[in-house]
């Protein structure tokens, strides 16, 4: 569960990050998410870097680019915030461990 240390997370933009890496199965980079969710680049970086401190998001080096994907060990956490925000269905599974 989300502790209240964790409340940072409740932020719009991290919120819909989040969404879009949980809801894609391939990785992506922050112009997917500038281009999807009217980021401008700035705040893309600033919450993508918040999220990768915070364990949430791994970074992975694709040439010049970064590609992000959610930490396997934080998805349950992420459904658990997903759905509590009501950005995605109460019915989606938690992963197996």
């Amino acid at each position: 569960m989300v502790e209240p240390r964790d409340l940072w997370i409740f932020e719009r933009n991290r919120l819909l990050i989040l969404k879009s890496l949980f809801c894609c199965e391939n990785h992506l980079c922050s112009s997917d998410f500038m281009n999807s969710l009217d980021i401008p680049k700035n705040l893309v970086s600033y919450h993508l870097k918040t999220l990768r401190e915070n364990g949430y998001v791994q970074e992975k080096p694709v040439g010049r680019n970064k590609n992000y994907q959610l930490h396997p060990k934080k998805i349950n956490q992420v459904i658990h915030v997903l759905k509590a925000v009501g950005l995605i269905d109460e019915t989606v599974p938690l992963e197996n461990k």
